[in-house]
């Protein structure tokens, strides 16, 4: 390692330290952690991460995500009772295992994904969202762990009788928005790694697809 490559690193971990903003996680295999504190997020945000466990619903799979970050493909599916009006959010991780969220509990941060038990990956529906017709929820991910920070990959949840359309809808309003340029319809989004010095620090952007 060249010594002005040591000096980064070196500059990098105290920052990271004096900030507390990260925390160690093997499974991202970062050399600084890639993981903030929820301390770290905005305090307009109030941000759960134990969901609780709800009867299944008719559930209809709306979206799949994977990526090369860490391992595993994760589903989405959308519940409805018999009016067709949408009451729960079902998550299916890898192991199979599935992890239900009511739409009252989704008017805040939920973590929907979580590597070595540190909160990787949020999702919340915005102030417009209905039962029955839908509208906008915000997924929000780590981007780097060296400094803590995460985007927004903004969506608009579309209900057209009995089928459910995904769209990408970024705002320039978000400081934080990911700016994705994708505005098409997707029922797919594959999270590309960030590596900084060859280690995976995070999340580096959202490809949504149609498949």
């Amino acid at each position: 390692m060249s010594i002005f490559k040591f000096s980064i690193l070196s500059l990098a971990l105290a920052i990271g330290l004096i900030a507390g903003s990260a925390k160690a996680s093997d499974e991202f295999e970062a050399l600084i952690s890639p993981f903030s504190d929820l301390s770290g997020y905005p305090d307009s945000d109030i941000y759960l991460t134990g969901p609780r466990r709800h009867p299944l619903d008719t559930a209809t799979q709306i979206l799949t995500m994977d990526t090369d970050a860490f391992p595993g493909t994760f589903s989405v599916d959308i519940g409805r009772d018999d009016t067709g009006q949408m009451t729960t959010l079902l998550v299916h991780n890898e192991k199979g295992e599935i992890t239900t969220y009511t739409l009252d509990q989704l008017r805040q941060f939920q973590s929907v994904k979580q590597v070595k038990g540190h909160d990787a990956v949020f999702l919340r529906v915005e102030t417009d969202f209905e039962p029955v017709h839908g509208g906008h929820a915000t997924l929000r991910f780590l981007q780097n762990g060296l400094w803590g920070t995460y985007k927004n990959f903004r969506m608009m949840i579309d209900v057209q009788g009995k089928e459910i359309v995904l769209r990408s809808e970024p705002t320039s309003k978000d400081p934080d928005s990911d700016r994705n340029p994708f505005t098409g319809v997707f029922n797919h989004l594959f999270m590309r790694k960030n590596t900084v010095f060859g280690q995976v620090a995070g999340i580096d952007e959202i490809v949504p697809s149609l498949r």
